[in-house]
């Protein structure tokens, strides 16, 4: 707690009222919602200011040099300037909330209408008040929940792969259905997916959705343009079938590349990524080495592929309604568990297997010597 008096315009001492001073109509609303940096910057000047302005008490010793004789060793004596003896205190400043572990003697100070606090003063209690308005904006806004864009990007992904598949399969020709659920579904819908992930600073899904969104439109690009005049024209030319496979082969280069990040997901999207790099490369393969065969394999292999993304989009949206496990994903560490168990078990089942095998060795052995 700190004494001052704060000299006016004319050299007299004037009372500053205690208790914190309401802010006008027109200071109000530009005051209240300032930045961090505004308040502390205000709050420096403010500070600065108004220590400009006060002469504090400051408490000095007997070995000062500038307490009286008759002055006890306890830190009794005021002065209006700050001590420099090695005994003296630092100035009693309540803005520091420095507390001296001396018991100080200030006598009648309190009772001095000159006297001020300056633990009440209005401009820290309104910057006060700023800073925990300002809290309470940012703790409402980080609770703010947004919704999860992951399984509509899934559901893309996975409707759009099984009906693709079906046609390689042989089961249905190429036509409008599958056209349409790859501009609309497989390639608008992962699209946006991936860019409301990216808002959300996931990575990782941001980079997939947006990917295999551009690979739909990419694919129906493929499909339709040699049926426009771009197929006519002198400078674009049909892609031939063996072109179309390196196309896709790259594909599977990139989706190996995002099957190494899953190992550290869960065993859902670990074999959603996997299915889909085999798919690409057999697809690739297929078309060209022109196999009817291999590529029918490769559509059996796609609608397991676009089930696991059905799956795994049913999953995160029950588990999350339900607020429980409705459908399992089994989280990585838990499969390397089970791996290092079953690697475990099989060493001690060989243990005991050789074990056993040196004990009938050796009974044997004791029986030929008998």
């Amino acid at each position: 707690m700190s004494t001052g008096h704060i000299e006016g315009p004319e050299n007299s001492l004037q009372p500053l009222m205690k208790g914190p001073r309401a802010p006008s109509d027109d200071e109000r609303p530009h005051r209240v919602f300032k930045s961090t940096d505004g308040i502390a910057a205000n709050m420096n000047e403010d500070l600065r200011a108004r220590r400009s302005r006060a002469s504090y008490d400051y408490l000095v010793g007997a070995s000062d040099g500038r307490s009286p004789g008759n002055a006890c060793n306890n830190f009794v004596y005021h002065s209006n300037r700050k001590p420099t003896g090695g005994r003296s205190l630092e100035y009693l400043d309540g803005d520091q909330n420095r507390t001296s572990n001396v018991t100080h003697n200030l006598g009648d100070h309190h009772d001095d209408p000159h006297c001020f606090d300056s633990d009440s003063d209005s401009g820290d209690c309104l910057l006060d008040h700023q800073i925990r308005m300002l809290e309470a904006k940012k703790a409402a806004a980080s609770s703010r929940k947004c919704a999860n864009p992951g399984p509509v990007g899934l559901l893309g992904f996975g409707l759009s792969t099984i009906l693709l598949n079906l046609h390689n399969t042989g089961s249905f020709p190429l036509s409008t259905v599958i056209v349409a659920m790859g501009i609309c579904l497989g390639g608008g819908a992962q699209f946006i997916a991936g860019l409301l992930e990216w808002v959300r600073g996931n990575t990782f899904a941001y980079v997939a959705f947006t990917s295999y969104g551009a690979f739909w439109l990419s694919l129906v690009c493929v499909w339709m343009l040699p049926n426009t005049a771009a197929g006519t024209s002198k400078l674009v030319d049909p892609a031939s079938e063996y072109f179309v496979g390196v196309y896709l082969f790259l594909w599977g280069i990139f989706s190996f590349v995002m099957l190494l990040c899953t190992i550290r997901m869960n065993l859902a999207i670990f074999l959603v990524f996997l299915t889909v790099t085999l798919l690409f490369l057999m697809l690739g393969c297929s078309s060209m080495a022109s196999s009817a065969v291999g590529l029918r394999a490769a559509g059996y292999e796609g609608i397991i592929c676009g089930s696991l993304a059905l799956y795994l989009a049913f999953a995160e949206i029950l588990n999350e309604m339900w607020d429980r496990t409705i459908l399992p994903v089994i989280p990585m560490t838990q499969v390397l568990g089970w791996i290092g168990a079953l690697k475990g078990y099989k060493a001690t089942q060989l243990d005991k297997r050789n074990r056993s095998t040196r004990n009938v060795s050796q009974q044997s052995g004791r029986g030929v010597r008998r």
